[in-house]
């Protein structure tokens, strides 16, 4: 045997000698970084992977029963060890968990005698690519199909204690969804496979038959076919299949779900149009056609279907006035649709313009979105910004409130609303920021922050308002 075999035999004897004591440079000499976190994370989250690190000696061969420690070193959050020593493979690993607090994080691993090893990333606000409110809680989508919700105990969090929690939180399961919508106080997605999971209370039988309890993690809801869209009323659902047929179950108390009687499980409409959008109020549902024709069906008794008949649980009569749409959006008791000149007509409930119940157009600059609650209306125009209209009787008139929100890329909401900038950032209003259960559009109520959205997600919340 060589001189130098001989020593690398002493050497190795002597660390496997002392495997269970905290070295110092005459032990390991290394830190072999096997995993670290991405460039950019988003706020709150924890990493699906971990901060890996392998303990060596000078040959590269991994020590176990080292002791490790972790500690960050700027910015907020909390690393969480897998152990305190390394394991049989030398290795040691953190998860690392961010708090609320955007900007520059770094965190270090120490073990004694040897230079720490320092990760680092930075942390930015919930970036979304689409959003979805209900009346006191929103949910958005991040551009990798992971659902966030907010300010509500119910939607998706799973932990009681979570009530009025206004900072987003990754809904749980797994799920990766295509589209999100919120319903009254709960909410679907529909993955890019075409299959249904929705979370949060069970009210109005929402989620099917049998359903009365919270859920506070998606379901799947069973019976339905592959779905290409999905939207959410206060208490129904309904869904375009890839075959262009039209499902829709949850609430039919006034034949919303067109299933007939009072069945609330998903049930194919009885119709032979084919819509290719929906939209879904409270007792009411709309259906488009590639033609532009706009069909209702469900309780018309403020005339929210378009005309002045009966109430009907099938799409038989078109909505008056022989209008093309291109976007149809529905409120609690109205619904509105869009032209593809950016002309913005209204039917039902009493209107800002007046107590017509049947369409009419509304006094607003051409609108390239639109969305429609049970308070208000609300356009995206050219440049971004957004203008909003209160539902009255308000007579003689009241004056759509512009917001100077630049870059407005979608608006949704059913009583206060949200939206989503072109860089990803989400703004909300009224009782979805500031916890109380009211309006965000005047003369409703929330006059303290009125119809200003406020950012969610890793900014502070509610001083200044947004714009100042």
């Amino acid at each position: 045997m060589s001189i130098r075999a001989c020593l690398f035999v002493i050497f190795l004897a002597s660390v496997l000698g002392c495997q269970a004591e905290t070295f110092t440079s005459s032990g390991p000499t290394g830190l072999e970084v096997l995993h670290g976190p991405p460039p950019l994370v988003s706020l709150g989250t924890e990493l699906d992977t971990l901060l890996l690190v392998r303990v060596v000696d000078e040959a590269g061969h991994p020590i176990s029963g080292v002791e490790v420690t972790w500690q960050i070193i700027d910015g907020d959050g909390e690393l969480i060890p897998g152990a305190l020593l390394s394991g049989a493979d030398g290795l040691a690993s953190a998860r690392w968990k961010f708090g609320m607090i955007p900007g520059p994080k770094r965190a270090q691993v120490n073990v004694a005698g040897l230079d720490p090893v320092t990760f680092s990333t930075e942390a930015v606000g919930f970036r979304a690519v689409q959003v979805t409110a209900g009346y006191t809680h929103a949910c958005a989508l991040d551009a990798g199909g992971i659902p966030w919700c907010w300010n509500a105990d119910s939607i998706g969090r799973g932990a009681p204690g979570a009530y009025n929690d206004i900072r987003p939180t990754q809904v749980g399961g797994g799920h990766q969804f295509a589209e999100i919508r919120a319903g009254d106080s709960y909410t679907c997605g529909r993955t890019a496979s075409g299959e249904v999971w929705c979370w949060g209370d069970a009210y109005f039988s929402a989620f099917g038959p049998g359903i009365t309890t919270p859920q506070g993690t998606p379901i799947r809801i069973a019976g339905l076919p592959a779905l290409r869209i999905l939207r959410t009323g206060l208490g129904h659902s309904c869904g375009i299949a890839t075959d262009s047929t039209t499902w829709c179950w949850g609430n039919n108390s006034a034949g919303q779900s067109g299933a007939g009687g009072t069945s609330v499980a998903p049930t194919q409409i009885s119709t032979s149009l084919t819509f290719v959008d929906l939209a879904l109020g409270s007792g009411h549902s709309c259906g488009l056609t590639a033609a532009g024709t706009a069909y209702c069906w469900g309780n018309n008794s403020v005339d929210q279907l378009g005309d002045s008949g009966a109430t009907r649980n099938a799409p038989t009569t078109p909505v008056l006035g022989g209008h093309a749409f291109v976007e149809l959006q529905a409120g609690d008791d109205n619904s509105c649709g869009r032209t593809s000149t950016g002309e913005v007509w209204c039917w039902g409930r009493e209107l800002y313009t007046g107590t017509a119940r049947f369409p009419s157009k509304l006094d607003l600059p051409p609108a390239w979105s639109l969305s429609v609650s049970q308070d208000y209306i609300a356009v995206g125009t050219l440049g971004g910004r957004v203008a909003f209209a209160p539902f009255g009787p308000f007579p003689p008139y009241v004056l759509p409130v512009e917001i100077e929100v630049q870059g407005v890329q979608q608006i949704a909401g059913r009583e206060s609303y949200c939206l989503i900038t072109r860089t990803g950032e989400v703004f909300c209003s009224g009782s979805i920021v500031d916890q109380v259960s009211c309006s965000s559009i005047s003369p409703y109520g929330c006059a303290d922050t009125g119809p200003i959205p406020l950012p969610v997600g890793g900014r502070v919340y509610g001083y200044p308002p947004f714009g100042d």
